[in-house]
């Protein structure tokens, strides 16, 4: 079995042994000449999309539930912004060098909870050791110091007389006049504990049925005393300590609430790395698009605002911040970040053809693009726009089972790859799968509207570039285009790719070379040259370059992959699973690794040489069959040419030797020898009608080419009579005998 969806994943090459253009910054060229020795000028081609297309426009003023329309250029045409072209293109260049692809893949430190009974995700059991343990409780806050804002937070005080700052309490234990509200009681009267012998599921279908639906997350503001016993928090209202009651959201079985300790604590605060902050609002805003409970109770679990204080529970492993959350159960960190799933081939010290080519920022300075990209405008849309509804959802990396490498899972390891593997790799570049049609949406819900134009609305777009190398330039062409040949290529392009939508195909590439000494000249010098008969040679002046000794470009398999993507456009139909949109949430937890383009690029090319050999295997049968249709013919007309031949030798003999033969079975050869001796050698014995009688009619149509008849059963006087009217000659063979006998007429 394998987890589905609307994407795959084009994996990073295991080895590329490559060589990188340039070695450092100062290798790198200048921008204030024009060098004769590398090419400038610019590309032209044209965008053609297969499916509907969607590009939209970006606006501050529009309001979110607005529709996206399609983006237009100033002077109001449909067009591709040159930003998106650049990014399609740089995308390419990137796999296609094997280039650095930290800039496309954000990076962040990812966090998980799981208390899943798959036997397969090893995160439960690292979950459960992790916070089995020394979770506390602190007062998270923001606060500003030299180096900017960040969180903090505060360790509190323990309960006197014990090691805790928390404890977990059963509802059944807590007064109905202990919290200040009666909603911050889950359930709408006291409820019981569960019966020894009762089964877990009956006790939660009680306790769902007591649920107070009006139930909302809470942390109370007044404090409420109590006293410890072995313990254990008790005589709630009258004791001599003092906490405070919160809880989260309920769930189906939920039966406690914390008490907690607010009291501040003397000690240096833990220190919250911003990256972890941003993950932590990235892990609450991408679970609050699938929990609206989460978005509606962000008073509750979102991070607190300047001059604000909330109750968090953490967890520190040395100094390491292992996590942090509004609950118990809280989320926690990844050791490893996403960018340590990049291959560490592919980060190389050596500045790489997209850095040099597309530009590049860092903390040792910028260098800016040798490449410009115009809007690619559409001068002749297909037909009108029309209005689309889909739910175009986020990418959830915390997805291990799709977004991490499972190969050795597939090949026998007992656990998948999470986040904190040793030798975690992400699973590379992603595709999505090509359509023929868009899909319609199976859910109602969250859904976004955006403007999109008809199939084979064609759009004209220019890269202008500046010194490049020929090897460079090779790679900007091949990123345009991979086949040497004029074989369709289709890719994905703008909005709504998981719904079919942006297929397209790039087409009519020229390139053209912008000559240094003419162009800022008089118009007439003619400053431009066409080399577009030279890009196939300029695609593999870049192939034969970036490869080290002794490996070829055509080796490598991630290229190999690139290159059939774009010719197949119906991988679809090949996958196991049958189906392209997103997996629901059964599926979801299966964990069952992602089909590998790999594998369904397989499939397709198994499939279609068992369909090639079942077609030789139709033209050889069929061959074969013709074979035979021609040897019964030659035989059919053999056999017409020796009776043609026999006629016409008959025609050829005197009617006194032509003979035919009457009886209900073949003449024996001793009589038909006889007969020869009798009548002459060269007679010609033909046998006619077999039966007892032989009527007057047959005997007449015969007699027309034969003047003897010979009759191998006996006959009435009647029939001797007739046939001696009709014949020159009569003869009775008396087979029994083995004689025959002249009736003469």
């Amino acid at each position: 079995m394998s987890s589905y969806g609307p994407y795959t994943f084009l994996p990073f090459e295991k080895d590329p042994a490559v060589k990188d253009p340039y070695a450092s910054r100062e290798d790198l060229p200048g921008f204030d000449t024009i060098s004769p020795e590398r090419i400038s000028g610019y590309i032209s081609y044209e965008v053609e999309n297969l499916t509907p297309i969607a590009v939209g426009a970006g606006s501050k003023t529009r309001d979110k539930d607005d529709p996206v329309p399609f983006f237009k250029d100033g002077r109001g045409r449909y067009a591709i912004p040159g930003s998106t072209m650049r990014g399609f293109t740089r995308n390419h260049s990137e796999i296609l060098s094997f280039s650095d692809p930290s800039d496309n893949i954000e990076d962040s430190h990812l966090m998980y909870r799981s208390f899943a009974t798959n036997n397969t995700d090893a995160r439960k059991d690292e979950y459960l050791k992790e916070t089995k343990d020394g979770v506390k409780v602190g007062l998270i806050r923001l606060v500003q110091d030299s180096s900017g804002e960040h969180y903090e937070i505060q360790p509190v005080k323990e309960f006197k007389g014990t090691k805790e700052t928390y404890f977990s309490v059963h509802e059944a234990d807590i007064p109905r006049n202990i919290l200040s509200d009666p909603l911050h009681y889950m359930y709408s009267t006291v409820i019981r504990r569960k019966k020894e012998q009762e089964r877990k599921e009956d006790y939660f279908d009680y306790l769902d049925d007591l649920k107070e639906d009006r139930y909302r997350p809470y942390r109370e503001k007044t404090p409420v005393t109590f006293d410890i016993v072995d313990n254990k928090p008790c005589h709630f209202g009258s004791g001599s300590l003092k906490g405070y009651f919160l809880n989260s959201e309920h769930i189906s079985g939920k039966q406690h609430h914390y008490l907690v300790s607010k009291a501040p604590a003397e000690g240096k605060p833990v220190y919250i790395p911003r990256e972890y902050a941003n993950a932590y609002n990235a892990d609450y805003d991408a679970n609050c698009i699938q929990n609206r409970k989460l978005k509606n109770n962000g008073f509750f679990y979102a991070l607190p605002r300047r001059g604000e204080e909330k109750i968090f529970f953490y967890k520190t492993d040395g100094s390491r911040l292992v996590g942090f959350g509004p609950t118990r159960h809280f989320r926690i960190f990844y050791r490893n970040t996403v960018h340590d799933g990049i291959p560490k081939n592919y980060r190389r010290q050596s500045i790489d053809y997209v850095k040099a080519m597309y530009g590049m920022t860092g903390s040792d300075g910028s260098y800016r693009s040798r490449l410009s990209f115009q809007n690619a405008v559409c001068y002749a849309p297909s037909g009108r726009e029309s209005l689309e509804e889909r739910v175009l959802l986020s990418p959830k990396a915390t997805a291990v089972q799709m977004y991490l490498d499972q190969s050795a899972f597939t090949n026998g390891a007992p656990k998948l790859a999470m986040y904190n593997s040793a030798g975690m790799r992400l699973n590379g570049y992603k595709f999505y799968w090509k359509r023929k049609e868009t899909q319609p949406d199976i859910n109602a819900s969250l859904v976004s509207k955006f403007y999109v134009l008809p199939p084979h609305s064609v759009f004209k777009g220019k890269i202008c570039f500046e010194n490049l190398s020929e090897d460079e330039l090779g790679l900007l062409l091949l990123s345009l285009r991979y086949s040497d040949t004029d074989e369709k290529e289709t890719f994905m392009l703008g909005k709504g790719k998981p719904y079919g939508f942006g297929t397209v195909t790039l087409k009519n590439i020229r390139l053209f070379q912008l000559d240094p000494e003419k162009r800022f000249g008089s118009p007439e010098l003619n400053a431009e040259k066409e080399l577009t008969d030279q890009i196939v040679r300029l695609k593999k002046a870049f192939r034969e370059t970036i490869v080290s000794e002794g490996r070829r470009y055509e080796d490598f398999s991630t290229p190999a992959l690139y290159g059939k993507y774009a010719r197949y456009d119906d991988l679809e139909d090949y996958r196991q699973g049958g189906n392209s949109m997103y997996m629901n949430l059964r599926g979801y937890r299966s964990l069952a690794p992602l089909e590998t383009l790999a594998d369904v690029i397989e499939q397709k090319e198994e499939s279609e040489q068992r369909a090639a050999a079942r077609k030789r295997e139709e033209a050889r049968r069929e061959e074969e069959r013709q074979r035979a249709a021609e040897k019964e013919e030659r035989k059919r007309l053999e056999k017409a040419a020796k009776e043609e031949q026999k006629k016409a030798e008959i025609a050829g003999l005197d009617r006194s030797m032509r003979v035919i033969y009457y009886g209900t079975d073949a003449l024996p050869a001793n009589l038909k020898d006889s007969l020869k001796s009798r009548i002459g050698a060269r007679c010609h014995i033909e046998e006619g009608e077999k039966g007892k009688r032989i009527e007057e009619a047959v005997m007449k149509q015969d007699s027309e080419t034969n003047g003897i008849a010979a009759f191998g059963f006996k006959m009435n006087n009647t029939d001797i009579a007739k046939a001696k009217e009709i014949f020159d000659d009569v003869y009775y063979v008396d087979k029994k005998a083995g004689k025959m006998t002249w009736m003469k007429k």
